[in-house]
């Protein structure tokens, strides 16, 4: 019986070409699983090993059809983490990594637990031979990862490797080599990039060496990566979308130290004394700065007292950086200083980025705002963007909680189909309205003054901000009004995990940069359930609701009880850059202590489509650059 719902079910599915799908608890495929692992449970651990051993072999051989491959690597999976991890998997966890492996995308609340879902496809993509690489937001939750289901892989006679930042060559080879290789999302593409440029260099010494390796045929230089066959991807959202708005930079070390830092001196000054609107034009909405007329005639003798001076690029360009360090580029929400140094920060996230630099002078331009020494500007040696990079496995599929809204550029950008994943109990989620206020300081108060009255109740409240800045200036309320917090911002990203693990305790209050600890579970105190469960305050809407629903997911995982709830003030960023006639609505309406009763959920929900818009542009644009870069080299070649 299942066998024949399996092949009506074969049929239907390969006629299905929309970016999003709907699966229940009632595919076939599942009982069959189920059954399969059931056979599996009495035997001894060498039986495992036997069967992935023969299935490995029929892989191989093609005797064996995807689905049922995926079944049985299903079944396998399952019992080996159930015999040393401990857990089960829920039929929800099954139909998950049916899936992914489809090479799709499956869209699992938070809590859900996609570790133990992605096992499956992990070993069907293992057991084809070609290694398969397991993409992580960051490296901590690719360390959780590999350490959580290398056991199980081990049971089953397949290695685990895991990559690390300070990795040398040869470990990263050996983390290659292994039958699944865990590690942060740019880890890979950076060493593809790597060994790209490694190619590259040898052609130079083996003459048409690239140029055959070009033309499609195997090259001999031997590399870190062994080729890209497959890629499973955790929050597969923020790899796929959020970071492809910029792409991947491989830098060489500086090629000269800035031997004259004068005209970054001067173009500083003059950024402190242009005037906006008069000598230099400032767009909100797209953050592009450009002097005026006016600008230009007041800055083009201030570089004469100076005499003589080589400059790398036009002298405007100077300046304009400048204006951009200081009127856009804002401490504590895009850079932070560590050690003397500018350290990136990554909006969408909020980690820090030690190995980023801003070209074109602007990181210089910042260096010199904060007084400190000019760092040389690197060179970049090789780039890729995210999606171009991607495109290149031949197989990928990824898992999120938030993939809602995003299926039609999935879909378009990378074939990727989305699945919504059932939750295996009924969400007990409250959302309670947005508040508005005329301005942030209002907010604040009033954000203060709630926590506290959570807090009193013995419910654990996480703090979500968009900025390093504004975590912690809400500390510094909180602790003004005798309110002990946690602070996760980035800067302590080691300990992240493990803080954010904490914030269900009874009455902790965890202040927390949007992203840090995403992917921990955060597990409720004794009490807390009884109470109601964790409450979220998001201090400000963010640009993309797929942030905004990852903190509303920290709370009421697993059935669990919980709450959250906003808070908008009229010089949020998402509104004086993408709703100026709202923001200036909402500072001329009548309030009580800085809040205001009307509601602006409209005007919010459109800054963010706007927003959204903006970013997905962006994305656009680098897919056709690439499109045209292929072009260009397929005809300097001849190849495709």
């Amino acid at each position: 019986m299942i066998t024949n719902m399996l092949a009506a079910w074969r049929s239907s599915f390969a006629f299905s070409m929309a970016p999003a799908e709907h699966w229940t608890l009632e595919h076939p495929a599942i009982a069959a699983w189920r059954y399969r692992a059931e056979t599996l449970r009495s035997g001894p651990d060498d039986h495992l090993v036997t069967a992935a051993i023969e299935l490995k072999q029929r892989l191989a051989r093609n005797q064996v059809a995807a689905l049922d491959a995926q079944i049985e690597c299903g079944a396998l999976a399952g019992e080996a983490t159930r015999r040393t991890v401990g857990y089960d998997l829920f039929d929800t966890q099954r139909l998950a990594g049916l899936v992914l492996g489809q090479g799709m995308i499956a869209q699992m609340q938070t809590g859900e637990g996609k570790t133990l879902s992605g096992a499956a496809p992990i070993l069907f993509a293992a057991l084809q031979g070609r290694g398969v690489h397991v993409m992580m937001p960051n490296q901590y939750l690719a360390e959780r990862d590999a350490q959580a289901l290398r056991p199980a892989f081990r049971v089953l006679g397949v290695t685990a490797g895991l990559l690390r930042e300070d990795d040398d060559d040869a470990a990263r080879q050996r983390a290659y080599r292994c039958d699944i290789t865990y590690g942060a999302g740019y880890e890979f593409g950076f060493d593809y990039l790597r060994d790209q440029l490694a190619q590259i260099n040898a052609s130079r010494q083996l003459g048409a060496e690239f140029t055959t390796t070009l033309r499609g045929k195997q090259s001999v230089i031997t590399g870190r990566q062994r080729g890209l066959a497959w890629a499973v991807i955790d929050e597969a959202d923020s790899i796929l979308l959020d970071e492809a708005t910029v792409p991947m930079l491989l830098s060489g070390p500086p090629s000269q130290q800035i031997s004259d830092q004068r005209p970054y001196q001067i173009a500083q000054q003059c950024a402190e004394t242009l005037r906006l609107n008069t000598d230099f034009e400032l767009n909100s909405t797209s953050s592009r700065l450009k002097l005026t007329p006016v600008g230009l005639a007041r800055i083009a003798t201030a570089l004469a007292p100076l005499g003589p001076v080589r400059l790398e690029r036009p002298w405007n360009d100077y300046v304009e950086k400048a204006l951009t360090a200081n009127y856009i580029f804002q401490r504590d929400t895009h850079y932070v200083v560590l050690k003397d140094m500018i350290v990136l920060v990554d909006e969408s996230t909020g980690r820090l980025h030690a190995d980023r630099t801003w070209r074109d002078g602007l990181h210089q331009a910042i260096e010199m705002k904060e007084r400190l020494a000019l760092s040389g500007a690197n060179v970049t040696q090789g780039q890729i963007s995210r999606q171009r990079f991607l495109r290149q496995y031949g197989s990928i599929c990824g898992m999120t909680g938030t993939a809602t809204g995003s299926e039609t550029e999935l879909w378009e950008a990378y074939r990727l189909r989305t699945v919504c994943i059932p939750t295996r109990l009924p969400p007990k989620r409250l959302a309670l309205a947005d508040r508005y206020f005329t301005d942030r300081d209002s907010k604040w108060r009033a954000a203060v003054s709630a926590i506290a009255e959570v807090q009193a109740t013995g419910r654990p409240v996480l703090v979500g901000s968009r900025t390093i800045q504004a975590s912690e200036g809400i500390a510094q309320l909180l602790s003004g009004q005798g309110i002990n917090c946690q602070v996760l911002n980035g800067k302590q990203s080691a300990d992240e995990a493990a803080l954010v693990a904490q914030a269900g305790q009874a009455g902790m209050v965890t202040v927390a940069t949007n992203m840090a600890g995403r992917g921990t579970d955060i597990r409720l105190g004794n009490g807390v359930t009884e109470r109601g469960g964790l409450h979220m305050i998001g201090l400000e809407r963010n640009t993309s609701p797929r942030a905004d629903a990852q903190l509303a997911g920290r709370v009421a995982r697993q059935g669990d009880p919980g709450s959250y709830q906003f808070f908008v003030a009229a010089d949020d960023s998402l509104l004086t850059k993408f709703a100026l006639r709202a923001s200036r609505d909402m500072v001329r309406m009548p309030h009580r202590e800085g809040e205001i009763a009307q509601d602006f959920s409209g005007a919010v929900a459109r800054a963010q489509r706007a927003a959204e818009l903006e970013s997905e542009l962006q994305r656009k644009k680098l897919r056709a650059m690439d499109s045209s870069f292929r072009e260009t080299v397929g005809k300097l070649y001849g190849v495709r």
